[in-house]
């Protein structure tokens, strides 16, 4: 999807393109997720659901419309806590946000961490709602840890994952993403079988 973006931009350029994937170990992904608890970050509660995301906050990231999605599944009656691992120039607004949907019991900014995999390894859902995506890593790297992941339709979700599959894509919107996380929990078989996908491919 790249790749043909680019080509639409350059069309003399398009005969001279080669496509390069972003380049995992699985190998390290998976022993840098053993290195650390992190129980007392990520507590676990019967019947509630922890959602990961990882990524800078920025705009594109959607961090922002995630906040709106919780207000929404709380509002629903689901039991959640959403965690966001990483750092970055909206995090003031973002705490603003979490404040005015008054979600700072189930939405968390956990800040920068050096090793994001343990994290990404104890959710239940490992969530990506950004806006607009090249090819996001922490979403193969969230695959390869075997875990359901949700992105949102941004352009190039269709070459990320394979809906239905090993992951699963749902409107770029705190109702889609809403929507999308409920069904998830809705339907743990489904989140074992996009588990079960993930965990068998190459990535």
């Amino acid at each position: 999807e790249c790749r043909k973006s680019f080509a639409g931009l350059y069309p003399h350029l398009a005969d001279r393109l080669c496509v390069v994937e972003n380049l995992l170990d699985p190998g390290f992904v998976r022993r840098q997720s053993e290195l650390q608890d992190v129980s007392r970050e990520l507590p676990r509660e019967e019947g509630v659901t922890n959602i990961v995301s990882v990524g800078r906050l920025s705009y594109p990231k959607g961090f922002d419309e995630a906040i709106r999605a919780c207000r929404l599944l709380l509002d629903r009656g689901y039991r959640i806590r959403w965690y966001v691992v990483g750092y970055g120039e909206k995090e003031k607004s973002l705490r603003a946000l979490i404040e005015e949907h008054r979600v700072e019991g189930a939405f968390f900014l956990l800040g920068k961490k050096l090793n994001p995999y343990p994290y990404m390894k104890a959710c239940d859902i490992y969530a990506q709602p950004s806006r607009y995506e090249g090819r996001a890593v922490t979403v193969r790297e969230a695959q390869i840890l075997a875990r359901p992941v949700l992105i949102t339709n941004f352009g190039t979700a269709g070459s990320q994952v394979e809906n239905g599959a090993d992951g699963y894509i749902t409107p770029l919107a705190p109702e889609g993403i809403a929507d999308g996380v409920a069904y998830l929990i809705d339907h743990p078989e489904v989140c074992r079988s996009l588990s079960e996908c993930a965990a068998g491919r190459d990535y």
